[in-house]
């Protein structure tokens, strides 16, 4: 909260709660963290192992942002 005030609210954003700073870092992690394969080596259970992972992942992020939400 501290680094927001510092950083971002003199360039005209208004200060930010806790909460709020946890829901866009959730944000931002969650479109910055899929892995990448190469077409060649994917196989059945790559492909599922992703997708798997996709959706649990979401999933997450999802349950911690309504949390987030409710605390606000």
């Amino acid at each position: 909260m501290t680094l927001w005030r510092w950083f971002v609210t003199p360039l005209g954003l208004a200060e930010i709660s806790i909460w709020w700073a946890i829901g866009l870092v959730a944000i931002i992690n969650y479109f910055k963290g899929h892995d990448s394969v190469d077409a060649e080596t994917i196989t059945y259970g790559v492909f599922i192992k992703g997708l798997l992972k996709a959706i649990m992942s979401a999933l997450l992020y999802l349950l911690v942002g309504f949390l987030v939400h409710l605390a606000m």
